[in-house]
């Protein structure tokens, strides 16, 4: 299994450019959290701001264009990171709320956990040819 992961070059793509995109999905979720003191909201913009980047990125560094069109593609995309957004807003809320620790070790948390299924959902069901 490590093998495959090892020659699975798309993969290896998509963690370099996911790193790049981590950090700046942390660095504005820190810069909302410190203007609004509203974790959540933070959690969502930065989160959508990501979704954007990380598509375009997707789009023109790693999948290249899929089957479907620039507009579908984007709205499926959309669609697959919803799930991934629903994931952060649950991971914050055990985080902040539950544990009571700090909003950006919650939001840190989430993003790790939706990473995999971001991946293969876009692997295998939008970028698939």
């Amino acid at each position: 299994m490590i093998n495959e992961i090892l020659h699975d070059k798309r993969l290896i793509k998509y963690l370099c450019m996911a790193v790049i995109i981590v950090a700046l999905e942390i660095a504005n979720f820190q810069i909302i959290y410190l203007l609004t003191n509203d974790y959540m909201t933070a959690t969502i913009f930065s989160f959508s701001i990501s979704v954007v980047l990380n598509w375009i990125g997707s789009r023109l560094f790693i999948f290249g264009k899929s089957e479907h069109h620039p507009a579908k593609e984007f709205l499926m995309v959309l669609a697959v990171s919803l799930l991934g957004l629903l994931v952060q807003i649950l991971t914050m809320l055990l985080v902040v709320k539950t544990l009571g620790l700090y909003p950006l070790l919650g939001k840190i948390l989430s993003i790790s956990l939706s990473f995999s299924w971001n991946y293969w959902a876009r692997k295998n069901f939008i970028y698939s040819s």
